[in-house]
């Protein structure tokens, strides 16, 4: 019982961004739970991306070692290419969470969002902006110190 900070990894299980992994840092107040997340991968003659998110959540059914939370969220995700113009998104979220506690610290999740992303971006001839929805899911764990 009572708050708990945690931290962990969750991924994208949706094509287009499958295995790409957020670091998450959770604070759950119990009724509800909120998760910043921090994304970079960089590889050499190839892309750099970093990503900045929060999401918050309510929790509206709980058992012995589970919860069901609705939420929202937004992130802020720039790609940088070896070569050309960066690309910068902003993803608005909105879905549900299940977390499934197998001991009181350790909590597997999964995510289900509704996501509106607007794309900003081009390059010195064409700029482009977007907006588009897509289902995403996600699957993490997190470890709470309780």
């Amino acid at each position: 019982g009572g708050a708990a900070m945690g931290v962990g990894v969750e991924t994208v299980l949706t094509p287009g961004g499958l295995g790409l992994g957020w670091g998450e840092f959770v604070y759950d107040a119990g009724q509800f739970h909120i998760d910043a997340l921090v994304l970079f991968l960089s590889e050499e003659n190839a892309d750099t991306v970093f990503g900045l998110g929060g999401n918050f959540y309510y929790r509206i059914h709980g058992g012995a070692s589970a919860d069901l939370s609705i939420g929202g969220g937004l992130a802020f995700v720039n790609t940088s290419p070896d070569m050309g113009d960066s690309l910068t998104d902003i993803v608005f979220n909105g879905g549900a969470k299940i977390r499934a506690f197998v001991t009181p610290n350790v909590a597997l999740h999964t995510t289900l969002w509704l996501s509106l992303a607007m794309v900003d971006g081009g390059n010195m001839t064409t700029n482009v902006f977007g907006l588009s929805g897509r289902l995403i899911g996600f699957l993490g764990i997190t470890y709470f110190f309780r």
